[in-house]
């Protein structure tokens, strides 16, 4: 993320996954910042890089780019993890299952699989459900249990 992504209330960003898997119907993730999200931002935020985190750097090549950029989400998920242990969580957290744990938490407001696709930037209902497919067997257990 970049800070020049930010253009009034919003954070408009393509995953670089969708930039070179999809070539014809991109979909732009947009963020909107809400006032705690700006001040976390602020507070963590690296204004001195191009970079919202600061933990990359403009003129990379595209393979030094993605090979730094995988460096820094093990960052991320090894101080995650540290957290797990801290908290004492019976499981790890890692930036997969807070992707995981936000597709939970909407589909339990009742917010639809096509609004949820969208917020992850998905166009299509297969890479959607690759997300959501997961999720069945909690409603499954709901429905069920409407029989006893």
């Amino acid at each position: 993320m970049k800070w020049d992504q930010i253009q009034g209330d919003y954070l408009t960003l393509t995953s670089k996954k969708t930039e070179t898997t999809r070539k014809n119907n991109r979909k732009d993730i947009v963020v909107p910042l809400s006032e705690k999200l700006r001040e976390l931002l602020d507070k963590v935020g690296e204004k001195g890089s191009p970079f919202i985190l600061g933990l990359l750097k403009d003129g990379y090549s595209e393979n030094t780019f993605e090979n730094k950029n995988h460096k820094v989400k093990q960052q991320i998920n090894r101080e995650l993890s540290w957290i797990s242990k801290k908290l004492n969580l019976t499981t790890t957290l890692n930036l997969s299952k807070a992707r995981d744990c936000y597709v939970t938490t909407l589909m339990r407001n009742g917010i639809s699989r096509d609004d949820i696709g969208q917020m992850l930037g998905h166009s299509n209902s297969v890479v959607k459900e690759h997300y959501l497919g997961s999720m069945n067997a909690e409603r499954t257990d709901k429905i069920n249990s409407s029989l006893f």
